[in-house]
């Protein structure tokens, strides 16, 4: 995962692409696959497709129990949420990542 990270937060689309493959090839593991689609959506919101980058991790959530969203997991959505420009943190996709994720906190 450590090896996806660095493409991701460089936007790197190439890179991640490649990674994200070997990861998903290699394993069936949940955690890993969640954990790689956030770091694509990481790479996509730094790559300027906030839009786009921002509903990824909340439908990726959404198909992971609570009480399965492991601390990778939501630390990989807390990336996604932080890469975003502050200039457009107001915009709704990113509030509803915010939500999802200050619901993830009190849990």
């Amino acid at each position: 995962m450590d090896r996806m990270l660095g493409p991701a937060e460089a936007g790197d689309e190439d890179a991640r692409a490649a990674t994200r493959e070997r990861v998903l090839d290699a394993t069936s593991d949940y955690q890993y696959r969640t954990a790689v689609e956030l770091l694509v959506a990481l790479s996509t919101v730094v790559s300027g497709g906030v839009d786009e980058g921002l509903r990824r991790p909340t439908a990726v959530l959404d198909t992971v129990q609570p009480a399965f969203r492991t601390h990778e997991i939501v630390a990989a959505a807390r990336r996604v949420s932080s890469a975003v420009p502050v200039e457009q943190r107001e915009r709704p996709e990113a509030g509803d990542l915010r939500e999802m994720l200050a619901i993830e906190q009190k849990a």
